[in-house]
């Protein structure tokens, strides 16, 4: 078993599908857990010749984890296998880059996802910074997605070692509601990005951050900077955004992890951009990081009121 994890750790997804195909011998959660962990290559058509696989051997288990992952690749995986989802895991529209045309919404479902909720979590940790668990970030968000009343309203977008070229990209391509960093701050320095130059880390400055959302802001309500020492940049671009959460001192993985987890639940059930950001800091008094609670602070653009304002 240890060489054939090793065989589909990675490459073309295609060989993973072709080998589940023929051996009825692997099992539902070895098929679940290799496809989660592995750095796969996906053509179009992948996606669907997986669900089909799920369909034929009935596996709902494995299309319910896939249609809560953050990655596009798996929520199409689900999508095809829709059939085996319960009422409450379905769909309520198709993942992006999907169109089903058969498929009819009723009217109530197709009222209350109107309005998306759009979160572009950008991570970044080039390798001479310091190990941070963003991905352990990344995957409480979704939980906490998924496991929230208005979890179809929100579709959650992520980009990897981010670089200062890529900020434009992201935001264009997304055109988010928020946005949210993961990653070192360098406190007046700038946030820390992977470099566009050759060199391992580029810093961008609160000046270039605040004229990025000047320009490109656009639909942007919230911008979290979940990063040590990023209320610098925060003051800057709460000039430019109604909402804006930085970190006033050092915050560790497991802060930075509980914190988000419970502000973006917060604002999946509904609840306002103070409600759910006072949701972050309880839980870390709950979890009993009472040395974190006061880290995040939450600035508010002049003549906005986050108690009053909903994201959904």
């Amino acid at each position: 078993r240890g060489r054939a994890r090793s065989f589909f750790g990675g490459g073309p997804i295609e060989r993973l599908i072709n080998f589940v195909s023929l051996f009825e011998e692997m099992t539902e959660w070895q098929m679940t857990e290799w496809v989660l962990n592995g750095a796969f290559q996906w053509r179009p058509s992948d996606a669907e010749r997986l669900g089909g696989l799920l369909v034929e051997r009935g596996w709902a288990e494995a299309a319910k984890t896939f249609r809560y992952s953050w990655k596009d690749e798996l929520r199409a995986v689900a999508w095809h296998a829709r059939g085996l989802l319960g009422r409450w895991d379905g769909f309520f529209a198709a993942p992006r880059g999907l169109t089903d045309e058969r498929d009819t919404l009723d009217a109530d479902r197709s009222e209350d996802c109107k309005t998306r909720l759009r979160i572009l979590f950008l991570a970044a940790n080039p390798a001479s910074s310091g190990r941070l668990g963003i991905d352990e970030e990344a995957r409480a968000i979704g939980e906490r997605v998924r496991q929230s009343k208005l979890r179809d309203a929100v579709e959650f977008r992520s980009r990897w070692a981010t670089r200062p070229g890529d900020l434009q990209q992201a935001l264009l391509e997304e055109d988010p509601v928020v946005v949210h960093f993961a990653g070192h701050g360098g406190g007046t320095a700038g946030i820390v990005l992977h470099s566009d130059m050759g060199t391992d880390v580029s810093l961008v400055s609160s000046s270039a951050l605040a004229q990025l959302f000047a320009v490109l802001g656009g639909n942007v309500r919230l911008v979290v900077l979940n990063a040590c020492y990023s209320v610098e940049q925060a003051r800057a671009v709460v000039e430019e955004v109604d909402f804006v959460v930085g970190m006033a001192d050092s915050i560790g993985d497991d802060g930075a992890t509980a914190f988000a987890g419970a502000l973006y639940r917060g604002l999946a059930y509904g609840k306002s951009v103070q409600t759910a950001f006072d949701l972050g800091l309880n839980e870390l008094h709950l979890i009993g990081l009472r040395d974190d609670k006061d880290v995040p602070i939450l600035l508010t653009r002049r003549g906005v009121d986050a108690t009053a304002v909903t994201l959904l």
